[in-house]
């Protein structure tokens, strides 16, 4: 097949145009721009992730998470309360030996202080203001009736306000309690997952986005070397050694922080929240009943997180069964509350360490991005513009 030609006037041929290739100057001139866009893209979205990580951390580990064992502990300490008050009036209180109503009045003073601690704290965090109000007002005419109960007078009147705040508890001041720390653990869950939904759609933005970073500052210094016949461009190299190391180190913050993010709440929280519960269980009478399936499973989950004195916590319990077993409860009851406790104790003290920590890593990466991305786009700029003016 023939192609034909363009022809002049005179029949010879128009010349084809060359095709046009970019000049190096307009060449190193779009790259610089683009490794600019990019590093600033880059460093806005991992200070953004780096945001929400430690916002989510505030919230849930800091806030949510202690407000949540916080309303735990309240139903241990009400089941507490509801305990000691009940021998005094049904063995009748005059009869009893003095020593043995002066450990239940002081026992009964400390579970009131501590309850009345939780609930200062819950009304800090502002948690379900209506339930915690309940709780406030309940609490303050238990203790009218409780007063009243283990004091002087006849021991019919005695018995019925010992009947009244014992239908207290049980028909407002647990039911509620119960309430508060549920919402507390639906709400901690719910900032869990809006975190890590939030931060794992920016984390992969920036990951790709560092990527493409590296990929267009590989021909950037592949120009500047060859096109001006030099072994390395200093400020160009420096700044792809900086690009490559905020590209390494984002990455590995934002994983970091996502894994520590999970496992802050399914180790220490969720450990401290189930021994909290099967002590609040065991005090109040509420489910889950000793030796079902799900406080079986959910114990020996929780043990994992504390492995090593998993096989304490494993013994105890079923030491503790077995007693209930043989009417033989209250001493067993009282060496495995105090293990469950000290497992708690543990379990919060590690929740706080790993939530400070985690505040502390994600604290520099809110700004350090951003500040890495302008530095980057100075030694860009730097390593460019001496070359450019070769060419005026």
């Amino acid at each position: 097949m023939t192609t034909l030609m363009p022809v002049t006037g005179l029949g010879i041929p128009d010349p084809v145009p060359p095709r046009r290739r970019w000049s190096t100057p307009l060449r190193l001139k779009a790259l610089t721009v683009l490794a600019v866009v990019l590093a600033v893209a880059f460093g806005a979205l991992v200070s953004a992730t780096a945001a929400d990580l430690r916002g989510g951390l505030r919230r849930g580990g800091a806030r949510e998470a202690p407000r949540s064992l916080a309303a735990a502990d309240l139903r241990i300490r009400l089941g507490e309360l509801d305990s000691v008050l009940a021998p005094p009036v049904s063995a009748g209180a005059r009869d009893r030996d003095e020593n043995a109503r002066v450990q239940a009045r002081d026992r009964f003073q400390r579970a009131l202080s501590r309850a009345n601690a939780d609930l200062r704290e819950l009304a800090a965090a502002r948690a379900a203001a209506d339930e915690t109000r309940t709780l406030m007002d309940g609490l303050g005419r238990y203790q009218v009736l409780a007063a009243a109960a283990a004091g002087e007078g006849r021991a019919a009147d005695r018995a019925a306000r010992h009947r009244e705040a014992a239908a207290l508890m049980r028909e407002t001041l647990l039911p509620a309690a119960r309430r508060l720390a549920d919402s507390a653990h639906r709400d901690l869950d719910r900032t869990y997952r809006e975190t890590r939904r939030s931060a794992s759609g920016t984390a992969t933005a920036a990951n790709w986005l560092g990527l493409a970073l590296l990929a267009v500052l590989g021909p950037l210094n592949v120009a500047l070397t060859r096109r001006h016949r030099r072994l390395i461009n200093p400020a160009a190299a420096a700044a792809s050694v900086l690009a490559l190391a905020l590209v390494a180190q984002a990455s590995g913050m934002m994983r970091t922080q996502a894994d520590g993010l999970r496992t802050i709440k399914a180790g220490p929280y969720e450990a401290a929240r189930v021994f909290s519960e099967v002590r609040a269980s065991e005090r109040t009478g509420e489910p889950a009943a000793p030796g079902s399936p799900d406080r079986a499973a959910r114990l020996k989950e929780a043990s994992l997180y504390t492995a090593t004195i998993a096989k304490d916590v494993s013994a105890a319990d079923e030491e503790f069964l077995r007693a209930r077993r043989q009417d033989g409860t209250a001493q067993a009851w009282e060496a495995y509350d105090r293990l469950l406790a000290t497992l708690t104790d543990v379990n919060r003290r590690d929740l706080d360490r790993r939530v400070g920590a985690g505040l502390r890593e994600a604290e520099p990466w809110v700004t350090l991005p951003l500040g890495g991305a302008v530095l980057l786009s100075a030694l860009l700029i730097a390593g460019v513009r001496p070359r450019l003016a070769e060419y005026r």
